[in-house]
């Protein structure tokens, strides 16, 4: 299974940052984000708030494709 890069972008109140990501074919925003809260990559305090892809929200199921933001 092949790998693609997606930017994260993080924007809390004291954190303002892009962060590239490698991820698998057919990953979910959820698979991603868990990947990154395990790592550390994405601050604790963003579990559980609103998600989208450039500007639009969507599920936590919606797969992401390579160039996502």
């Amino acid at each position: 299974m092949g790998k693609f890069r997606v930017l994260i972008a993080v924007a809390t109140p004291t954190d303002q940052r892009e962060i590239e990501w490698m991820a698998a074919e057919g990953a979910t925003i959820q698979e991603v984000l868990t990947d990154g809260f395990r790592d550390g990559s994405i601050p604790k305090e963003l579990e559980g708030a609103a998600v989208g892809v450039w500007g639009g929200r969507r599920a936590l199921n919606y797969r992401l494709q390579a160039g996502d933001r």
